[in-house]
């Protein structure tokens, strides 16, 4: 079972706000690209250091991984406005 607090709020956003619930899917977008890119500004450094190479790779999947939370968020957001 997937427990994901914004994917929660779609699954009751029939009790509540559309208009507030885009508004928080924004910001968690948001958020994940910032981190997405903190991600890759650090597998930058590490790429720099042998000895990082592992640590490298893991930010690069951090990287890969926030981005590809903003892309369902923004397919989520899609999906939902074609609800209306």
């Amino acid at each position: 079972m997937l427990k994901h607090s914004h994917i929660l709020r779609v699954w009751a956003a029939h009790n509540g706000d559309m208009g507030r619930l885009r508004g928080e899917l924004l910001a968690y977008r948001q958020v994940a690209e910032e981190r997405a890119d903190a991600a890759a500004a650090h597998a930058q450094a590490a790429a720099r250091e042998a000895a990082w190479r592992f640590s490298g790779v893991a930010l690069e999947w951090s990287e890969r991984f926030y981005r590809d939370e903003a892309a369902r968020i923004d397919w989520l957001i899609d999906r939902l406005e074609g609800e209306r």
